[in-house]
């Protein structure tokens, strides 16, 4: 009987050991340093989170390709004499290497023998010439360009595509900042499924207006997902693992861009090719339950047990149990009209608001002016897209180890360096040493900004606290999306009066984000602040955290 109550004993004693006991943390980040902050199942997750990219990063700079214009040719060509001709115009073509002799005395009728592109002095002549006599070389399917015959005195209609959609995203502010009260992954696949709506109603409407209205509607919700996508990244992780997951989503973002301009290659038909990226955000709308929302926004919302639920089913560790201390009641969450009477926050606003303004500017001014580098828009357009992915791996290497701050200010520098080369370096033929220069330098320069970028953005993330860090962010995507909505202005605009000019341009507005880099403040190792009355007390939450390890 001794024998029998013994192994009874032990085997009571081997159940309560297995038995995983509770132990109550603080907040999120302590939690993450114990269950693992950047497991197998979360970098499972991360890919998944990182799929909206693609769909994204799509609709994103689309809008460049729908407003292209094309070369044009003269239906029926009159007899020319040799005086009707100038000497030998390089024609910079779609074509590498392509030269063509124009002719001169192209008044009222077209006396024209071979093609006349946007590079070659007289192209604007069609506009002289009667409508009937000349027509484009591209189908009329290919771009909004040539199926609504916007040029001339249409011209302006076809700039509404290329400047009136980055306006939209002034208004995606708004549902962007509906993510702090309804919740990340909701707004997320509202966002999608907007967005791939708005696609298709664009694809069967041939009236112009409805057509500028659906891509406002695209680049609206285009903000509040990337909102949302960034955030659930960031809030994901624990504090180590920030940086890694929440720049190794734009790796997707610059795969994604490089093969827009791969589908808009193979498929010249401006209303197939935005029926073919509204399939991406269909097919993503089934990621519903394979989504979770974020931890840390249903732990500052008061939903506890659902953050621990979420905490547990993304940890490798198994058979363990865990506890959340509630926020506080005297904790002020927060709302959006803190960010503009909180003097820290203000400061914050101020600081990033200017140095996104001024990074989205050289970001998406070195894009545009791809198609100026060697001549190929699309082969331009995909090789500095596709820089932006080693850029990305040298962000958070240096976000890592030397911090956003550092990263962000010596990346700037170089990418200052790249501009003057672009600016010095003169326009020539494909092909040849200045192009293939010039090429070098534009490839250099999205590199280094892509990784300016990415840090300054992590460091903007990481500055406000999670119940209202959509809200600020937000306020940080307007900034981009004025700035985005401004280089196609300075970069196309200025390029007619002097090629040079923008570049100069972007050199000086380069200068000046370094300098407002100087007032911006390191989060490197930093806990991530999760309500309002931790904003300018981080060294309080910071001993908190030494004292419970």
């Amino acid at each position: 009987m001794d024998n029998i109550k013994l192994t009874s004993n032990e085997k009571e004693t081997q159940v309560k050991e297995q038995t995983p006991t509770i132990k109550t943390y603080n907040d999120i980040d302590e939690v993450y340093e114990s269950i693992g902050e950047y497991g197998r199942k979360k970098k499972i997750l991360s890919f998944i989170i990182s799929l909206f990219m693609l769909c994204l990063a799509w609709n994103e700079l689309a809008y460049l390709f729908y407003g292209l214009d094309s070369s044009w040719h003269c239906n029926k060509p009159h007899n020319l004499t040799g005086s009707q001709y100038i000497e030998p115009v390089v024609n910079k073509t779609d074509d590498p290497g392509n030269f063509r002799n124009i002719p001169v005395n192209m008044t009222n009728t077209c006396n024209v023998e071979q093609s006349v592109t946007s590079y070659d002095e007289n192209f604007n002549m069609r506009c002289k010439i009667n409508r009937s006599d000349w027509n484009f070389d591209r189908s009329k399917s290919f771009s909004l360009v040539t199926e609504m015959d916007l040029v001339c005195d249409k011209e302006y209609l076809a700039s509404l595509v290329l400047y009136f959609t980055p306006c939209g995203r002034l208004i995606g502010l708004i549902p962007a900042a509906l993510c702090d009260k309804y919740g990340r992954k909701p707004i997320l696949f509202l966002s999608t499924l907007m967005l791939g709506i708005a696609n298709v109603v664009g694809y069967f409407s041939y009236n112009y207006i409805v057509i500028l209205i659906t891509l406002l509607i695209t680049t609206t919700f285009q903000c509040s997902m990337i909102a949302s996508v960034v955030t659930m990244s960031c809030e994901s992780v624990g504090p180590k693992a920030r940086s890694f997951a929440a720049q190794i989503i734009w790796a997707s973002f610059s795969v994604s861009l490089s093969l827009l301009a791969v589908v808009a290659y193979l498929i010249p038909q401006w209303r197939i090719m935005r029926l073919v990226m509204t399939i991406p955000a269909f097919l993503l709308l089934l990621l519903w339950k394979y989504v979770p929302e974020s931890p840390r926004w249903l732990y500052v919302n008061g939903r506890t047990e659902e953050a621990i639920e979420v905490l547990l089913r993304y940890s490798d560790k198994k058979n363990i149990k865990i506890a959340l201390k509630d926020i506080q009641e005297n904790n002020n969450k927060g709302s959006l009209l803190d960010l503009f009477t909180n003097w820290e926050l203000i400061k914050k606003d101020i600081i990033y608001g200017i140095i996104n303004f001024c990074m989205a500017i050289i970001y998406f001014g070195i894009s545009i002016a791809a198609s100026f580098l060697s001549g190929n828009f699309y082969f331009d357009f995909a090789l500095i897209s596709l820089t932006e992915f080693p850029a990305i791996l040298v962000s958070i290497y240096g976000s890592n180890k030397y911090g956003r701050k550092p990263t962000t200010m010596v990346t700037l520098f170089f990418c200052f360096l790249t501009i003057i080369g672009i600016a010095v370096v003169p326009a020539s033929d494909p092909g040849t040493t200045n192009s293939k220069l010039r090429s070098c330098f534009g490839i250099l320069c999205k590199f280094f900004v892509s990784i300016s970028f990415n840090a300054v953005y992590l460091l903007a993330i990481e500055s406000y606290p999670t119940s209202i860090r959509s809200q600020a962010l937000s306020l940080v995507n307007g900034a981009i999306m004025v700035g985005n909505a401004i280089a196609p202005w300075m970069i196309l605009g200025l390029n007619k009066v002097n090629p040079k000019i923008p570049f100069w341009l972007v050199a000086a507005i380069t200068v000046a984000n370094g300098i407002a880099c100087c007032f911006a403040t390191e989060s490197k190792g930093k806990p991530t602040l999760e309500v309002l009355s931790q904003v300018g007390h981080t060294n309080e939450k910071e001993d908190i955290l030494l004292t419970a390890a």
